[in-house]
Formats: structure tokens, sequence, C-alpha cells
């Protein structure tokens, strides 16, 4: 349908429509997971938007910018791109449907608080999420509000902080099951799997992200990439260590494929703690290096931070072997 759009906004030499069939184009192959094409599409549409100063294309393209780029990992990137679409969407646009069910300026300003949560920019984040809350209850849309909780959970998650995650998700599934949402439902397990695992259920994280999910589009999404590396880790500690082994790689070939930068941080930080529980330190030591200088290329703090002390922990226990060496000599 799409296609046909396009071939018709052609055939009328009319720049506008085309560009906003390239937005819906975007949001599409971000779907999808053929985040190169979504990013490609969403600047054609932006270009066009800003020659012909249609505040609302503009608005629209710069978010669908927004997630192509934070699905790459072009984190600072897709932050400035989704600030843009917050900023544009005000006044008497703050509560638009452009392009989506919810309130626009609701799902651009949620992602922007993911992406700042990857980057541990949690002071921004905790005044993005208070204005999304804002918006989303003054909407008095039940949509806007529901999907205003989500980046709530993962900022919750990203400082630990499973005790308001949990629950908010817990009630998010049900909501989703209850309405028949299959798509948020499995985004909403694949999040509570990871809330659960964190506060020390593996069980309980195993049995969320070991579901069987479907295989349309939604399957190649970015949540579903970093879902198996999450259920790679729960894997590995339920003592299944091979098996973990086969869903990493199977994850980083995807993620290599997609160009999925920041996922390929997290899967080798994993490889690096497989390592290091088979007492590899080598190896751990080689991982970790690596991940450490992606995570600062992508401005990844809380992942530099945590490589870091990983590298000062494996340094300590090799200064500890060498003198040990020496003491048997």
């Amino acid at each position: 349908m799409l296609a046909r759009a396009e071939e018709l906004a052609r055939g009328l030499d009319d720049k506008v429509r085309l560009a906003w069939v390239w937005a819906d184009q975007s949001a599409q192959y971000w779907v999808e997971g053929e985040y190169r094409d979504a990013i490609a599409a969403a600047r054609r549409s932006l270009e066009i938007a800003e020659q012909a100063s249609d505040v609302r294309l503009r608005a629209l393209a710069l978010h669908r910018v927004g997630l192509g780029l934070y699905s790459v990992g072009d984190y600072p990137g897709s932050a400035a791109a989704l600030r843009q679409t917050c900023s544009l969407l005000s006044g008497n646009l703050r509560f638009e449907r452009i392009g989506m069910a919810a309130i626009t300026t609701v799902i651009a300003g949620g992602f922007l608080v993911t992406v700042l949560s990857e980057m541990g920019e949690f002071e921004e984040a905790n005044r993005r999420l208070a204005e999304n809350m804002t918006s989303a209850a003054e909407s008095r849309d039940m949509y806007s509000i529901a999907s205003a909780q989500l980046p709530r959970c993962i900022l919750a998650m990203a400082r630990s902080d499973v005790a308001t995650a949990i629950p908010l998700l817990e009630g998010l599934l049900r909501a989703a099951r209850a309405g028949g949402a299959l798509g948020v439902m499995q985004v909403m397990e694949v999040y509570l799997g990871r809330a659960k695992f964190i506060a020390g259920d593996p069980a309980g994280a195993l049995e969320l992200l070991s579901r069987k999910r479907q295989t349309d589009g939604s399957e190649r999404s970015h949540v579903h990439s970093i879902g198996r590396v999450w259920l790679a880790e729960a894997t590995f500690a339920a003592g299944a260590v091979d098996e973990a082994k086969t869903l990493l790689d199977s994850a980083e070939r995807d993620m290599t494929e997609r160009g999925e930068a920041g996922g390929l941080v997290h899967c080798w930080v994993l490889r690096g703690r497989l390592a290091l529980a088979r007492g590899d330190l080598a190896k751990a030591e080689s991982e970790f290096k690596r991940s450490l200088a992606q995570a600062r290329k992508l401005s990844m703090r809380p992942v530099c931070e945590a490589c870091e002390a990983e590298l000062a922990a494996i340094a300590a226990l090799q200064s500890e072997g060498s003198v040990q060496r020496n003491v048997e000599v």
C-alpha cells in the first residue's frame, strides 16, 4: 500500500505528500528491523519537511530519525532528534497525534527517556519523564497514559529500581493480554523478564524471556534482539552454558547484520562475563576492552563504568596470579 501511495505522490509531483509516505515507510522499515532503510527514508522526509516549513511533518520525520538512530546505537544523534520533536510539538501542538495512535510528544518523549537511560543521563531522563507523565495525564487519553509507563519502567531498571519497575510491568502485561495486543504483550514480557533477572529471580526471568515470539516483522525489532541477549544471560545463570553461548552467537550475528551497535556492546559485555566465569581472564579482558571502546564511542556511560570495573577486577586477579607464581618459583 505504501509503495502505491509513493507512486501516486510521484505521479502528482507532490513532494509534501511524498514526504508523508516516506515517514510511514520509515516506520515500517523500523518495525521490520531494517534500520538503515528506516533512517534513510526518515531523512528524505525531513529534508522536504524543512523545505516546506511543515512543522507536523518535520516533527514526525525527526521522530522517525530518532528511532532509527537509537536502534543502531547512535544515542547522541537519536537524543538530539527526539529533543527537537518534543520542542516542535509544544503549545497548541502538544496533544497532536501525528502518524501514530498515541500523543506524539508522549511517544517521542518516552523514547528520549529510553535513550538517555542508555547514556546514563539520568537527571535529564527524570525531567523528561516527569514532563511526559504530565502530558499523558493532561491529554486524558488512556493509550497515551499507558504508553508513558514503559519509559518509566526502563529508567527505573537502568537505576536497578526493580521495586518500581516490576509492578508496573506486570500491570502493563495484564492490560496488553486483556486487550489482545500481542505485540505489546511480547515487549512487556521481555522487559519484565529482564526486571526479574535484575531482582535476583533468574527462574522467573527465564520463563518470560524464553517464551516463543511471533515470527512476523515484530520479531526483528530492537527489543527482540536485546531480549535474546538477556535470555542468554538468564540461561547461563541457570547453568546451561552451551545453550547460552549458542543464543549469544545467534544474537550477535543478527545484530551485526542490522547494525545494532549498542546491542553489540551488551552482547560483548556478556561474553566477557561468561569468559570470566570460566576463568579465562585473557578472553574476558579482550571482550571487556572492545565493549568499553564501543561504549565510549556511543556515549553509553553506565556500560563504560561497568567495563572499567570488570577490567580493574581482572587486573587485580592477574596481579595476584603473577605474585603467586613468583612465590612458587
